[in-house]
């Protein structure tokens, strides 16, 4: 790993003078943070967005204190990670949102959430 004067002296310079700016180490980390928060937050919604579709009481802000609602999240987490490596489709059924009875269902192919639970490793 590149020590900070390293950067400083001699990759910065060269960089900043391709790009035709003068920004400093700090600047390019706050902006690399930026990013990563940016890539972080877009994988976190995804998650969110299935897991409305697939448990619904997610659907609506659920009249529980913060803890019991962490604890709802990584129990649905489980859950899914449960029912995705014990089925044998791929396919689960997802309650319709305007259906009033139970029996209805509708298929919803899963293979997309194959991409979001993996880990940074496995990618």
């Amino acid at each position: 790993m590149l020590s900070k004067a390293t950067v400083e002296t001699k990759i910065l310079p060269k960089i900043n003078e391709k790009l035709r700016c003068h920004k400093t180490y700090s600047q390019y980390q706050i902006e690399l943070f930026n990013l990563r928060h940016s890539s972080l937050r877009n994988v976190i919604e995804s998650i969110f967005g299935i897991f409305k579709s697939r448990f619904t009481i997610f659907k609506y802000a659920p009249p529980f204190p913060y803890t019991t609602q962490t604890e709802i999240v990584l129990t649905c987490v489980g859950l899914q990670n449960f029912l995705r490596k014990e089925c044998r489709s791929n396919e689960f059924p997802v309650e319709l949102e305007n259906e009033s009875s139970s029996s209805s269902s509708l298929l919803v192919n899963e293979g997309d959430l194959e991409l979001v639970f993996q880990t940074h490793e496995q990618q």
